[in-house]
């Protein structure tokens, strides 16, 4: 009884996340890959005869993918004193985008931007929501998106050059190969940082 216990117990702990600040609490379950609920709520809105889980199951249900990425978001650009709290908040929302599947234009640009902020770059989006940059000091990208999501084309430039079409990254996120397209990041930044370098070569 004790063992079958446990091992429920430790399969509970895999599967759920919970960060508490400033009185409010974040909580993201994700069983099989695939999130079930997040929420921030404060600690005064729940019954305490309610359980945490049943209660955000309850509230939360029925609101979108895109809603619970933006709540996380939020909650990781507020400060913080302990950053063990970022950390996991960054965790949850990585693997909400590794279980969330690109079907409109924003899941693209936010699938752009963790894959910016792991990399450590920056992004923004153009005004009229049709071109995503993915920053650095040295160079940048333009991922030019279509009102479905799928993507255009795929530029890299020097800043201050005029912007070149990248085949290579264009297949990898036409293909949804997302770490892939990742990785072919860090390695462009790497090469940016080598001094005189200036051509950008891909091996693919």
């Amino acid at each position: 009884m004790a063992k079958g216990w446990g091992r429920r117990r430790r399969e509970r702990d895999v599967n759920t996340h919970t960060s508490a600040y400033s009185g409010n609490v974040v909580v993201i379950k994700i069983v099989d890959r695939t999130p079930r609920m997040a929420s921030v709520f404060r600690p005064s809105d729940v019954d305490s005869n309610e359980p945490l889980v049943s209660h955000l199951r309850s509230k939360y249900a029925e609101k979108p993918w895109n809603e619970t990425i933006q709540l996380v978001r939020r909650c990781m650009d507020k400060s913080r004193s302990d950053p063990r709290s970022s950390q996991l908040l960054l965790s949850c929302l990585e693997r909400l985008h590794g279980a969330l599947n690109v079907s409109s234009l924003m899941s693209m640009v936010s699938k752009l931007e963790m894959i910016a902020k792991q990399r450590g770059l920056g992004s923004h989006l153009s005004p009229t929501e049709t071109t995503c940059y993915l920053t650095s000091d040295l160079f940048y990208l333009e991922v030019l998106l279509l009102p479905s999501g799928d993507v255009e084309d795929v530029k890299v430039a020097h800043h201050g050059e005029a912007p070149v079409s990248c085949e290579p990254l264009l297949k990898l996120l036409r293909s949804k190969r997302y770490e892939d397209f990742s990785l072919k990041l860090d390695c462009l930044s790497s090469l940016y940082n080598i001094p005189g370098t200036s051509t950008v070569f891909f091996i693919v």
